[in-house]
């Protein structure tokens, strides 16, 4: 059976002011593992609702030595997208939460780059600007247990798994 993890990409809060004539348009980009995805855009947000998740597969006891990465950007309609800032996720806090029925669920300081000890990005009402992730292991289920049946309201993305991901490039 596999196990795995559910990446929750929930809200980013206190965003900075990114336009001249607007807030932030606020997307995400995750990179772990060898892929690449992205949320959707929330424009106009001080506060951005994503609501994704990604789930990332693996086999029964494997672990990870990369840490997963998350970069906050302003989408920009004309020129390039500005990065806001980072979040990493240490691979050791990752292997703890693989295979378990642990949960990590909280916001996590935005920094201005990937170093450990990078600033805060300052959001637009001076406080840190977070990521809220919720993020879980998948675990195998025994014959007990029966899989999810409830309706979803938000993007589901089975990573490295279904065709229907938003890669980028």
């Amino acid at each position: 059976m596999a196990s795995g993890l559910e990446l929750s990409i929930i809200s980013a809060l206190h965003l900075p002011k990114m336009d001249v004539f607007g807030t932030c348009d606020a997307f995400c980009e995750v990179t772990w593992m060898g892929a690449e995805y992205r949320t959707g855009i929330v424009k106009n947000s001080y506060n951005a609702e994503f609501n994704d998740i990604f789930e990332f597969e693996m086999a029964e006891g494997e672990r990870v030595s990369e840490n997963l990465y998350i970069v906050v950007k302003d989408w920009d309609r004309m020129g390039s997208n500005e990065v806001v800032g980072h979040v990493v996720v240490s691979a050791a806090i990752l292997n703890r939460l693989i295979g378990s029925r642990t949960v990590f669920d909280g916001p996590l300081p935005v920094k201005k780059t990937v170093f450990e000890n990078a600033e805060d990005v300052e959001g637009f009402d001076g406080k840190t600007c977070a990521l809220h992730l919720k993020i879980s292991g998948i675990y195998p289920q025994t014959s007990r247990e029966t899989s999810c049946t409830h309706t979803h309201t938000h993007t589901h993305t089975h990573a490295r798994v279904c065709a229907h991901a938003r890669m980028f490039a």
